[in-house]
């Protein structure tokens, strides 16, 4: 008799949904996920940095970023671009720096970022107020005096709407201490504050508490002996001064 094979059958197993559905992977972190709701739930670091990327901060932290980088490296580097950046280990500290000057209002925000970068101060001390401070005094210094007097009108000018007043009325009517205030932070320039015939009234009436607190933020006697010397510079700012009533 012929041999007679049997053969088992055997039940084939059906792939289970789970098995066959692609993998999702986060490009930021690069970890993997088999559900679709997990995947889109997903939020890592790396993941909230690109997605916060246009917030003003991080903008800023974004563009400080590559100038240090530009600074620091060959010129014939590619300039980096915003992946780079969020993956860099330096990302939180230039991040703080973003949000100190929003949170500050900084002035020449470019400008103070290339004077950090030739300080060569550590990273830990570009958000220190007395750092900023030092910057704005060097910034009086040494800027055009069309752009420290366009900015400051522009900030008389948001001083008039929010007070319901002409920016003809800024040293008039504002309190000596928030004159002050906005002097030492480079808001006003000392050279609409000393030469305009309102900041000259002002200054008159300033108590000796803050004739010395002035002098301190600003160097009066620095500012004194310019205006003693620089007799081309002093007749425009004053002719425009005249000119736009102040």
């Amino acid at each position: 008799m012929a041999a007679v094979s049997v053969m088992t059958k055997q039940k084939k197993s059906k792939p289970s949904l789970a098995n066959t559905l692609p993998e999702m992977r986060c490009d930021f972190c690069k970890k993997e996920f088999k559900r679709e709701a997990a995947f889109i739930a997903h939020m890592c670091r790396y993941k909230k940095r690109f997605i916060d990327r246009d917030l003003q901060p991080n903008r800023i932290a974004h563009m400080a970023y590559v100038m240090f980088y530009k600074s620091s490296h060959m010129q014939y580097r590619k300039e980096p671009s915003i992946e780079n950046f969020i993956n860099s280990h330096s990302y939180e500290d230039f991040l703080k720096l973003g949000n100190f000057i929003v949170g500050i209002n900084a002035i020449a925000t470019k400008e103070y970022i290339a004077y950090l970068l030739k300080s060569n101060l550590p990273i830990r001390d570009w958000i220190k107020d007395d750092v900023y401070l030092k910057f704005v005094l060097n910034l009086n210094r040494t800027e055009d005096w069309q752009r420290a007097v366009e900015r400051s009108i522009i900030e008389m000018e948001k001083w008039a709407i929010k007070n319901d007043k002409t920016f003809r009325q800024f040293f008039i009517d504002i309190s000596p201490s928030d004159a002050i205030h906005l002097i030492a932070t480079g808001r006003i320039s000392p050279w609409v504050f000393f030469l305009s015939r309102t900041g000259a009234e002002l200054n008159s009436k300033l108590s000796p508490e803050q004739s010395d607190l002035l002098s301190r933020a600003i160097n009066i006697q620095f500012w004194r002996k310019r205006i003693l010397t620089e007799k081309k510079t002093v007749s425009a700012v004053s002719a425009f001064l005249q000119d736009v009533g102040l």
